[in-house]
């Protein structure tokens, strides 16, 4: 099993910010109760991704469902760090309303979908072409 990579997502994050003509992302997720060190890394890296395409970044991990998150700079858009829409993307979305892009599959979809298709499509004998294509 692989895990979905950071920059599959992290760059989709980023172009959708551009393209809604954001300046910066705050990025919105969890804090690990497990395993924080790696996702510190992968926020990292997220982050990185977001300036190197021209964006300010700022991350801000949540305690619980329960905290209220900030709202984000003039000019900022909100990316709450979840696939799918939920508790974290609504709470997120709710301090920045307009100015949210909502959960990864609602702009991301087509990249991971294409990151999937390419994983299976590079394992030997796992997908055995048929003639239906």
């Amino acid at each position: 099993m692989k895990l979905l990579p950071v920059h599959v997502w992290a760059s989709a994050l980023a172009s959708e910010a551009l393209a809604r003509g954001a300046k910066g992302v705050l990025m919105v997720g969890l804090r690990a109760k497990r395993l924080v060190e790696l996702q510190l890394e992968d926020l990292s890296r997220a982050s990185s991704i977001a300036r190197s395409m021209g964006l300010e970044s700022k991350l801000v991990l949540l305690g619980g469902l329960g905290e209220k998150p900030p709202r984000p700079p003039r000019g900022w858009v909100t990316a709450p760090l979840a696939v799918l829409p939920g508790r974290l993307s609504a709470s997120a979305c709710s301090a920045a309303p307009g100015r949210c892009l909502g959960p990864l599959m609602e702009y991301a979809g087509a990249s991971i979908a294409a990151w999937i298709v390419d994983e299976a499509l590079s394992e030997p004998g796992q997908l055995e072409p048929t003639q239906a294509t």
